[in-house]
Formats: structure tokens, C-alpha cells, sequence
């Protein structure tokens, strides 16, 4: 499978404090009015998964919700 890289500019303002994951606002270079969040995920977690059943399931049960 490829998958593609960005390379991202990150400053201080745009880290995020809520929650318990490491994670930060961006924008991509071809887009700068969308802003993106990107959230690490832990080993062993199953986060990376389980954050897009939700949003699957929101979407199914029309609850606004974000996009994964």
C-alpha cells in the first residue's frame, strides 16, 4: 500500500490541549483554508480504528460529528 507524505509547519499556537493524545492543528500547503487536526496514536490502542467507527456510526445516526 502507498501512502502519501506531507511535510507540515507546526508553531506552538497551533498544539492542541484537550484530551489525552499528543496532537496539533495544520494546514496543508495546496489548501490553507482547511485546517486539520492530527492526532497521534497509541500502540496497542485500537484508537486509530475505534475513532473511525464512531464517526461511521454518527454518520449512520445523522450526529454531526467530525470527519476521520
Amino acid at each position: 500500500m502507498i501512502f502519501k507524505v506531507y511535510d507540515i509547519n507546526v508553531s506552538a499556537d497551533d498544539l492542541e490541549q484537550l484530551g489525552t493524545k499528543e496532537k496539533f492543528w495544520f494546514f496543508t500547503a495546496s489548501d490553507k483554508s482547511q485546517k486539520w487536526l492530527f492526532k497521534y496514536s497509541r500502540l496497542n490502542t485500537g484508537e486509530h480504528w475505534s475513532e473511525k467507527i464512531a464517526e461511521q456510526l454518527c454518520e449512520e445516526l445523522m450526529i454531526p460529528h467530525v470527519r476521520y
